[in-house]
C-alpha cells in the first residue's frame, strides 16, 4: 500500500456528525498495536524530505483530546461458575471422570472419602469410597497428607479397576505415615469402591510431614505415573531428589493393569542401571503436587512447588533432571540463603529448565503453584493449546502459551479467583474444572462473555477527533493521507487521517515497512451520496 500526502488544513465538513458508528456512513477509530504499514513514498520523515528511507518520521504536534482508548479486556477472559449448585464437599483435593462415563464425576476429599456426583449437578452426591480405615492402616489426614490421588484404569469399563494414592499410618516412618498406592475394584457403575479388599502396589515411608506429592494419572501409553515429593522439611536436607536410588522427588512410571503388584516398563530410562531405581521416569522435583497430560500431544505438564522464592512449570521428559535441590526455577538455590531473590542462574549440568517461573515477590505472582491442564475444549477457542494453572496462595489463574519451536513462553493472569484452588479436572470434552479447597466447591471454567466496550466511543463527537460544532472539522492534530490504490467500496467516498501519540514516531525499516507506535489513531470516513 502506497501513501500520498494531503493538505494539512481541513475545511470540508463531515456531513454526518454525532450519530452512532454504523454502516454506510461512519468514522472508524482504531487503536494500533505494533501495526506495520507497507511503503513510505510521499510521507514526511523527520526532515520533511519524504524520501521514504529508513529512519523515524514525525507527524504534526499532538493536541486536543483525540486519543486512542485503552485496549479492551482480553477476548479470552474466563470466569468460574459453580459446577454443582447446592453441592459442597469437605476439603476436596481432586476431581475426575471414569473412562467411558461422561455422566458422572468423582470427587475425592482429603479426609478419605470419594464422592460421585451427576455431571449436570442435579442429582444428589453419593459417597462411594472411604479409606479412613483402610486395611493398610488408618488414614493420616491434614497438612499435606490424606487421600491424595485417584486414577481409573484405561480399561475401567471392562475391568472395573481404580487406583488410590493415600497416606495410611506407619509405625516405621518418622512422619508417622507413608505414601501408599493401592488397587481397588469398583462396581460397574462406580457406585462403590471395595477398599476393604485393596491390593497394595507400593509404599514409601515419609521422613517429614510435607512434600508427599500423591497425584496419579494413566498416561497415553497406558502406564501409571506417580508423582512424589522430596520427602519434606526445607531445602531437601537429605538430597533425596537428586538421589536416583530413592523415589523421593521423582516421577515414577509403572505397569499396573493386569499385574499382581506392578511391573517396570522396559523402556523406562534407568532400566538396567544398577545405580538407579528402575521405576523412575524423571527426577529433581521438589513437590509435583498436580500435573497432567496434554490429550493432544501426550506431553506431561507439571506445576512444581518452590521453596521460598520461585514457583515453576515444567514439561516432564523421559529421564529428565529438573534441578532441585540445586535449582529453584531458572535460578540457583542457595541453602545458606534460601530467601535470596536471585542467587544467580542454575548451573547444574544437564538440568532441564522450566517453561516459566514466577517469584513470591512478583505482584503478579504467588507462593504455591497448582498445576493444571493444556486446554483442549471447544467453549473457549482462544485458549486452545494454552496451559491453564493457578497459584493456590494468591488465587491467580494463569494462561501460559508456549512455542516449542522457539522455546518462548508467554504468561498472563486471566482471573483473580479469590479461591484456594488445589486441583483441576478435565471432562470428556476437554473442558476444565477447578477444585476449591476453602469453600468446598467445584467450579467450571467458562467464557466470561464478550469484552466490555464501555471505554470505546460510540459516537463521532465522543472520539474527540473533530471540532464540537455542526461542521465537525477534523482536529489540526490529524494528518490526512490517501492510498495510491484504494479498494473499491461500491460508490462510497472515503477520507483517512492518522495521529500519533505524544512523542510517537513512525519507524521506517530498511525494507520500507512501517512500524507505528502503540496508541496510534487511524480514522477512516465513509460517505455515500454526499452524506
Amino acid at each position: 500500500m502506497g501513501w500520498t500526502q494531503q493538505a494539512m488544513c481541513h475545511t470540508a465538513p463531515v456531513r454526518v456528525y454525532d450519530r452512532p458508528m454504523r454502516a454506510t456512513t461512519f468514522v472508524a477509530l482504531a487503536t494500533v498495536f505494533g501495526f506495520v504499514a507497507v511503503g513510505a513514498s510521499g510521507c514526511h520523515d523527520s526532515n520533511g524530505s519524504g524520501d521514504g528511507g529508513a529512519g523515524d518520521m514525525a507527524l504534526p504536534p499532538y493536541y486536543g483530546n483525540c486519543t486512542a482508548p485503552a485496549r479492551p479486556p482480553s477476548a479470552v477472559a474466563l470466569q468460574l461458575t459453580d459446577a454443582f449448585p447446592g453441592r459442597t464437599f469437605t476439603s476436596p483435593v481432586g476431581i475426575r471422570q471414569a473412562p467411558g462415563d461422561s455422566a458422572h464425576f468423582f470427587v475425592w476429599e482429603q479426609g478419605g472419602h470419594i464422592q460421585r456426583v451427576d455431571a449436570t449437578g442435579t442429582a444428589s452426591q453419593m459417597q462411594v469410597g472411604d479409606v479412613t480405615n483402610a486395611p493398610e492402616g488408618n488414614l493420616v489426614s491434614g497438612g499435606e497428607a490424606g487421600l491424595l490421588g485417584l486414577a481409573f484404569s484405561p480399561n475401567w469399563q471392562t475391568n472395573h479397576t481404580a487406583y488410590l494414592s493415600f497416606t495410611p499410618a506407619s509405625g516405621t516412618a518418622a512422619a508417622g505415615f507413608k505414601s501408599f498406592l493401592a488397587r481397588v475394584t469398583t462396581s460397574a457403575d462406580g457406585t462403590s469402591f471395595d477398599v476393604a479388599h485393596e491390593q497394595p502396589i507400593l509404599s514409601l515411608d515419609q521422613p517429614f510431614s510435607n512434600h508427599n506429592g500423591g497425584n496419579i494419572i494413566f498416561g497415553p501409553d497406558g502406564y501409571l505415573y506417580f508423582g512424589l515429593g522430596d520427602g519434606g522439611s526445607g531445602g531437601d536436607p537429605g538430597n533425596r531428589s537428586q538421589n536416583l536410588m530413592l523415589w523421593f522427588g521423582k516421577m515414577l512410571r509403572i505397569d499396573v493393569d493386569g499385574q499382581t503388584t506392578y511391573a517396570v516398563p522396559p523402556d523406562n530410562p534407568f532400566v538396567g542401571n544398577a545405580a538407579a531405581k528402575p521405576e523412575i521416569w524423571a527426577y529433581g522435583l521438589r513437590n509435583p503436587w498436580r500435573w497432567s497430560f496434554d490429550r493432544a500431544t501426550g506431553q506431561l505438564w507439571a506445576g512444581d512447588v518452590g521453596q521460598n522464592v520461585w514457583e515453576e512449570v515444567d514439561i516432564v521428559q523421559k529421564g529428565g533432571n529438573y534441578g532441585w535441590n540445586q535449582c529453584e526455577g531458572f535460578h540457583k538455590y542457595d541453602p545458606n540463603n534460601p530467601n535470596a531473590p536471585d542467587a544467580g542462574p542454575c548451573m547444574l549440568a544437564g538440568a532441564i529448565a522450566p517453561v516459566v517461573d514466577y517469584s513470591h515477590t512478583d505482584p503478579q505472582g504467588g507462593n504455591s503453584i497448582t498445576g493444571g491442564y493444556v486446554y483442549r475444549g471447544t467453549a473457549m477457542p482462544d485458549l486452545v493449546g494454552s496451559y491453564i494453572y493457578v497459584d493456590e496462595g494468591s488465587g491467580r489463574l494463569y494462561r501460559l502459551g508456549f512455542d516449542p519451536m522457539t522455546g518462548k513462553a508467554t504468561n498472563e493472569v486471566l482471573v483473580e479467583t479469590g479461591k484456594t484452588i488445589v486441583s483441576f479436572g478435565e471432562d470428556s470434552d476437554g473442558e476444565l474444572y477447578a477444585v476449591s479447597y476453602g469453600d468446598g466447591k467445584i467450579y467450571k471454567l467458562v467464557p466470561a462473555g464478550p469484552p466490555s466496550m464501555t471505554n470505546f466511543p460510540m459516537t463521532v463527537s465522543a472520539t474527540g477527533c473533530f471540532s464540537p460544532d455542526a461542521n465537525a472539522v477534523p482536529s489540526a492534530s490529524l494528518f490526512a493521507y490517501d492510498v495510491n490504490t484504494p479498494l473499491w467500496s461500491d460508490g462510497a467516498d472515503k477520507r483517512r487521517w492518522i495521529q500519533l501519540p505524544p512523542g510517537g514516531l513512525i519507524h521506517v525499516n530498511a525494507d520500507g515497512d512501517w512500524d507505528l507506535p502503540i496508541g496510534t489513531v487511524l480514522i477512516k470516513e465513509f460517505s455515500v451520496g454526499g452524506e
